[in-house]
């Protein structure tokens, strides 16, 4: 069977990777349309090497791209998808860059168009839906999600059928492919937040922590590009003692930052899911959440629900971190037995079925 996968932007390389991979294992012979980024170039090598694969590359995004050929680009890589769409059993997008050029592409492959909707919104959306989700749902083939929260919120919001609807959860994350885990380490009294920073992730809620004195015997630690509207934001947090890494760190630190045994923290406000969790569960890295969607299901469903807090209470944070100190060992152990359930082998396997 011969399937399409397109990341126009290639805004997921490491995901689209392991699930390309997973699915390559399986025996299905696979046209992957992307863009080549300053940071991608080792998860495209490592495809290029597989058998059953054919990258069709486009600079689409990236600092090596302006944006007018960017978009040039981007309209090349639909014209060529569309000039062999005859060629492939299946059309799986991952993402939709701009719903007004896609959505008549999308209606033209409807009969072999599969979508994965990443998040119920776009990030930072305002509403509880957004219109052109809808049309792409209800023009799909297919609708995928990558976790139950994702996929719940948007059956209850959206008022869609839901026979179309199929939940093929995110699967680990690991920065490079068979990295070593990390051996069990006593644990540091560091409070370490790590992704892009954007004001939908709550990194506001590390503000009022500091300010609060609550938390004057842990460290705080934030690595990752800011968004440059929230430079206030980060100044405050600089000048409560935090240290901050404005920046994208190279692959050596983060797996450095991956073999540190800290408690990590997801204080999102809205997001349904995030790659980072399972880029936690890969190395088995202690985490607390905001109770928000998959992040806190992963928690809850390894029997660490006291490791969820309201975002709003800071007792609650304060009890989630105590817990870390004391139960460390307990809580990687738990998380753990889960990690086995988001291993991509275990997770496509049911490929059969939705590529039918």
């Amino acid at each position: 069977m011969k399937i399409a996968i397109i990341d126009t932007g290639s805004f997921s390389l490491p995901y689209d990777y392991y699930y390309i991979d997973a699915l390559l294992a399986q025996g299905y012979r696979v046209t992957f349309y992307c863009s080549r980024t300053a940071y991608n170039d080792l998860y495209l090598d490592l495809l290029a090497e597989r058998d059953n694969i054919t990258l069709k590359i486009f600079s689409v995004s990236g600092s090596r791209t302006g944006r007018l050929q960017g978009g040039y680009n981007y309209l090349r890589m639909l014209v060529s998808l569309l000039l062999s769409a005859h060629r492939y059993d299946y059309i799986h997008f991952f993402w939709s860059v701009l719903p007004a050029v896609e959505l008549p592409l999308f209606a033209l492959l409807r009969r072999k168009l599969v979508f994965t909707f990443h998040n119920d919104v776009p990030h930072a959306c305002p509403s509880a839906t957004y219109f052109p989700y809808k049309l792409i749902y209800n023009t799909a083939r297919r609708a995928l999600f990558v976790s139950p929260s994702t996929m719940q919120r948007f059956l209850k919001h959206y008022g869609v059928d839901a026979a179309k609807a199929h939940c093929l959860n995110h699967g680990l994350l690991p920065l490079l492919p068979d990295d070593p885990v990390p051996e069990p380490a006593p644990l540091e009294r560091s409070i370490i937040f790590w992704g892009n920073v954007k004001a939908y992730k709550g990194v506001d809620t590390l503000v009022t922590m500091c300010e609060s004195g609550q938390f004057d015997d842990f460290g705080f630690e934030v690595y990752g590009k800011w968004d440059s509207k929230l430079a206030p934001l980060k100044e405050k947090l600089i000048g409560c003692g935090a240290k901050v890494e404005d920046r994208f760190l190279t692959l050596t630190e983060l797996q450095q930052l991956m073999r540190r045994n800290a408690v990590f923290i997801l204080p999102y406000r809205s997001a349904t899911q995030s790659g980072v969790a399972y880029t936690f569960l890969y190395y088995n890295r202690i985490f607390i959440s905001s109770d928000q969607g998959d992040n806190a299901a992963i928690l809850r469903d390894a029997g660490l629900e006291m490791l969820v807090f309201d975002a709003k209470r800071l007792p609650q944070i304060r009890s989630a971190a105590d817990f870390c100190v004391e139960h460390s060992a307990d809580i990687a152990k738990k998380l753990l037995l889960r990690r086995n359930v988001f291993e991509w082998g275990n997770i496509l396997k049911r490929a059969k079925e939705l590529y039918a």
